[in-house]
């Protein structure tokens, strides 16, 4: 006994006249499964539209581990999603068609939707020798009957993209303004990374600050349309941080950072994670900041890792006592010279507050420290006199 089986799915794809059951003529020759054509139906708005889909029913259907199904027949109850005004007719007109034969759907009619796909779902049953088959199932089998209607319009095309757009590494994201479903997209960017492009929303990066062309072709089933427009790539900003620890007690808050910005198009603009708006921030405790600068484009340069560390306090020295390193900046050695007499411990501070180096020096302090393994970056050098228990911090640079 034959088995009907629930409601079914499919997804296909018509298009639109005025057609009678009696034009809605089967093509016997048609072995080809699922729908054909096998391409989304486009239909354009305000324009009569007709056509004729052929439906293909094969004998069997394979399925995993060589097994078959015999389908005995297909039945069609009704059609939904259509855009409106458009009307079909089936034939045969009770909507069955048998196992290893064909029908057919005539769409026809007039739209005036707006553009956009218009998914198609079919209400049927299949009988098969084997029982009910889930039409999911089906169309895992054969992708063929799942396809749709589609609105479409001459195009217009247009983009817009990122703004502000900065030099130097900075990812630009083009988003396509084309009307009238386009379909396929092709991008020239000049000066930009890549040079072409055909996804619908591309990314480019400029490295330089320029004005450059980019043009835009966009195309669906019915027409192109081109479109150029320059965009104007920015200098970026970018800027450099140099700071003072906090001193004496461990809350002691009199650390400070200055932050300099450069390239980019001035004014800028500064924001610290406290909260501080100038280029300095000052009365800071010890410990992890950030800042970011903004010029009047709208780029930025942005450091999150500004680091003021602690020491503790420290006894200025006479002027006769001073301390004098060179070079600085240094590569491989740091001279230190200290015109006193002096049993002293040379300590090596990185921004963190971190100990990395100690040396031991007794007599005039007048000596070549080895500091080549040091990492790049700023340091302070703290020269503690054991015998006047006095101390003084240098900060200097390591290349």
């Amino acid at each position: 006994m034959r088995k009907k089986l629930p409601s079914l799915l499919f997804l296909v794809a018509s298009l639109s006249c005025t057609i009678s059951f009696a034009q809605c003529t089967i093509d016997t020759t048609n072995t080809h499964v699922g729908f054909t054509p096998a391409t989304p139906a486009v239909i354009q708005p305000g324009i009569a539209y007709s056509q004729t889909v052929q439906v293909y029913v094969p004998p069997t259907y394979n399925v995993g581990g060589g097994e078959s199904y015999i389908v005995d027949s297909l039945h069609i109850d009704s059609a939904t999603g259509m855009p409106t005004g458009i009307t079909y007719v089936l034939n045969p007109s009770n909507g069955t068609v048998l196992g290893g034969f064909g029908g057919a759907i005539c769409f026809s009619g007039t739209t005036n939707d707006t553009v956009g796909p218009y998914p198609l779902t079919f209400y049927g049953d299949i009988y098969t020798n084997a029982g009910e088959i889930p039409f999911s199932y089906l169309v895992s089998l054969d992708p063929s009957f799942g396809y749709k209607f589609r609105v479409e319009t001459s195009p217009v095309a247009g983009f817009i993209a990122d703004s502000p757009v900065c030099a130097s590494g900075d990812t630009v994201h083009f988003t396509d303004l084309t009307t009238g479903y386009p379909t396929h997209w092709n991008w020239t960017f000049a000066g930009g990374i890549p040079a072409t492009s055909t996804s619908e929303f591309p990314q480019v990066v400029y490295d330089s600050a320029g004005t450059y062309a980019v043009t835009l072709i966009a195309r669906n089933s019915i027409s192109t349309d081109t479109i150029t427009q320059n965009i104007t790539v920015n200098p970026s900003v970018t800027g450099s941080v140099v700071t003072a620890p906090a001193t004496g007690a461990d809350s002691a808050a009199n650390g400070s950072a200055v932050v300099t910005a450069s390239g980019g198009t001035p004014p800028f603009t500064y924001a610290w994670s406290n909260g501080a708006g100038s280029d300095t921030l000052a009365n800071a405790v010890s410990g992890l900041y950030a800042v970011s600068v903004t010029d009047i484009k709208g780029c930025k340069y942005v450091n999150d890792t500004v680091s003021i560390s602690f020491v503790s306090a420290v006894v200025q020295l006479g002027p006769v006592q001073q301390v004098k390193i060179y070079p600085n900046p240094a590569t491989d050695v740091l001279n230190l010279v200290w015109g006193v007499k002096s049993n002293a411990e040379v300590s090596v501070i990185d921004l963190k507050g971190q100990v990395v180096k100690t040396f031991i020096t007794v007599g005039a302090m007048n000596n070549v420290y080895d500091i080549h393994e040091l990492a790049a970056g700023s340091y302070l050098l703290r020269i503690f006199d054991k015998t006047s228990n006095q101390q003084q911090s240098v900060q200097f640079s390591k290349f």
